[in-house]
């Protein structure tokens, strides 16, 4: 079981699945300024069913919800990179959520339902060190799941997170340019 955990999160890393934000085609977005949050309710016409509100990030200059790879700033010396599906963080595949301060690695967030289900992997304080303490949370409620211990390990351009958990251990490989001054 532990290997069919961590063979799909390898392929994904090595064949460019997770977004890289490097690339020349992330978009720049200030948050405060150019977008907006909008809520829809689903209502359904089965009487037993309740409705169902989402909200969602829409893009003020050409009203129409984020999709693809944003750069968002959030003040003057601090950004995210994060990627966008009809306005909602993507969860399909990885999607790696960046926090920058001064152009410094801060925090960062690995999402994905269908690798790691309901929860997600939050690094509320990164560091270089070799060991990094991190949770596992809810993503509808961003409640602990589980508190972690991330061991990192660099191979030539390639760093690994070994994430141990008490379910089992995820390995989880990235482009080592990622980690900005630590490697």
């Amino acid at each position: 079981m532990k290997q069919l955990l961590i063979i799909p999160l390898l392929f994904i890393s090595f064949l460019g699945f997770g977004q890289d934000p490097s690339k020349e085609d992330t978009l720049v977005i200030h948050l405060d300024t150019e977008t907006y949050t909008k809520t829809e309710t689903i209502e359904y016409k089965n009487p037993r069913l309740f409705p169902f509100t989402y909200e969602y990030l829409v893009d003020k200059r050409n009203d129409q919800p984020l999709t693809g790879l944003y750069k968002v700033i959030t003040g003057p010396n601090s950004f995210f990179y994060c990627k966008y599906v009809s306005g909602v963080e993507a969860n399909e595949g990885i999607n790696f959520i960046e926090y920058y301060q001064n152009d410094k690695l801060v925090k960062m967030e690995i999402k994905g339902d269908m690798y790691m289900g309901t929860k997600y992997l939050s690094l509320p304080h990164y560091s270089c060190d070799k060991k990094i303490k991190g949770f596992f949370k809810e993503i509808t409620s961003d409640a602990i799941v589980e508190e972690v211990v991330i061991k990192q390990k660099v191979k030539e351009d390639t760093v690994y997170w070994i994430v141990k958990s008490k379910r089992y251990p995820y390995k989880i490989p990235f482009e080592k340019h990622r980690l900005k001054g630590c490697f």
